[in-house]
């Protein structure tokens, strides 16, 4: 685990940034992950629980859907939605990443979201430093 708040918050953004690709394709459209541009003044243990989170949606069903898709070349992929829709149920590959779809947005979506995440929470702790 980093040490210092700043390499927290350069793994989060790290995490966040390679987990987005596939965040797009769980449907959902706003920002989850919205990282403060004054997030180096939060209290550590506020950045601390942040990066747990995250970290455990990207060692868990992150990468699953990550393996899922590893399965089949991207050229694959392709053919697959421009024939017959990513929603088909005729290849085992495309119904196992729909259902780790599903398990990553249930995880991103969830109301248990750290309040490093949470923009009302975010503008309290910048009130603080003010």
């Amino acid at each position: 685990m980093p040490r210092t708040k700043l390499e927290l918050i350069t793994q989060i953004t790290t995490m966040r940034d390679e987990m987005s690709p596939m965040i797009l394709r769980t449907g959902l459209t706003r920002n989850i992950f919205l990282i403060h541009e004054s997030s180096g003044l939060f209290p550590m243990a506020f950045v601390r629980e942040g990066y747990k989170w995250i970290k455990a949606i990207f060692d868990g069903p992150f990468q699953k859907a990550q393996n899922v898709r590893k399965q089949v070349s991207e050229e694959q992929w392709e053919s697959y939605a421009t024939m017959v829709g990513l929603d088909c149920e005729e290849f085992t590959e495309v119904i196992e990443l729909n259902k780790a779809l599903v398990q990553l947005r249930k995880a991103v979506s969830s109301k248990s979201r750290p309040d490093f995440f949470k923009r009302e929470a975010q503008r309290v702790e910048v009130r603080k430093k003010r």
